[in-house]
């Protein structure tokens, strides 16, 4: 694949799991945060409910179904973002290998002269 292509699908990539990226972070750092404050004896498992106030069991119950759950459809939902997140690094990697090697052909002919 020439790299303009390979940057352009990069880029649609890119835009098009960053919302889910941003969604797994947001709920991850969501449920870390209520663990760290000693809401849940494990994921998804509140302590004492009774202590909890009810909009934060709600934005658990949420957060923890977009983190972890959501039967077939969730398990189709992280495995899609798991592949688009290693394309996503693969290919990077691919155009940063591509851009320095062409960068390093410049000053080669920098030094060599004209």
């Amino acid at each position: 694949m020439d790299e303009p292509t390979l940057r352009k699908w990069h880029r649609r990539v890119g835009v098009g799991i960053g919302v889910l990226v941003l969604l797994q972070a947001v709920s991850g750092l969501f449920l870390s945060v209520e663990w760290l404050l000693g809401f849940h004896a494990r994921v998804g498992a509140l302590i004492d409910a009774s202590r909890v106030p009810e909009s934060l069991k709600m934005w658990d119950w949420l957060f923890v179904n977009v983190h972890y759950g959501g039967g077939s459809l969730g398990a189709i939902y992280h495995t899609a973002l798991a592949l688009g997140l290693i394309w996503l690094v693969l290919t990077g990697f691919s155009i940063n290998d591509r851009v320095r090697q062409r960068l390093r052909r410049r000053q080669e002919k920098r030094v060599a002269g004209p």
